[in-house]
């Protein structure tokens, strides 16, 4: 997967890899602090996945001027 975004008249671009082992889980308790993050605790989840042994690399970024 890459990532691009934009950085004032810059293309940032990475490319970072992630592995883990995923598989469904349930969701029964969420307490969130609301002056920290949207409290999204009145939602019910359409689904929910628990990762394991989790990781993510993210390389250096590539800088590239913008063209006009």
């Amino acid at each position: 997967m890459r990532i691009t975004q934009q950085l004032r008249d810059e293309w940032v671009v990475t490319q970072p890899s992630a592995k883990g082992k995923a598989y469904f889980g349930k969701l029964t308790d969420i307490k969130v602090n609301a002056a920290l993050f949207p409290d999204i605790a009145l939602f019910k989840p359409w689904g929910v996945l628990v990762v394991k042994n989790f990781t993510m690399t993210f390389p250096v970024a590539n800088f590239r001027k913008i063209e006009p």
